[in-house]
């Protein structure tokens, strides 16, 4: 999990960014299963994940808008 800037996400056009939401959303339901299931107990990675999925989704709508 590598935390990107805003910047990098608007560097991105719309299909790409729209891809790197799925694969964020993707990862995000894999590690809050393996949570659920004990097999890791760091719960802060599924916090980071929900961020940088807002981010992201948050600039793919400001450039929807334009």
């Amino acid at each position: 999990m590598i935390k990107n800037t805003i910047k990098e996400y608007r560097e991105l056009d719309q299909a790409e960014l729209r891809q790197k939401i799925d694969k964020m959303q993707q990862e995000f339901r894999t590690a809050k299963e393996t949570v659920r299931l004990g097999k890791e107990k760091n719960h802060a990675s599924l916090k980071f994940l929900k961020r940088e999925i807002a981010r992201a989704e948050t600039v793919l709508t400001a450039q929807e808008n334009k």
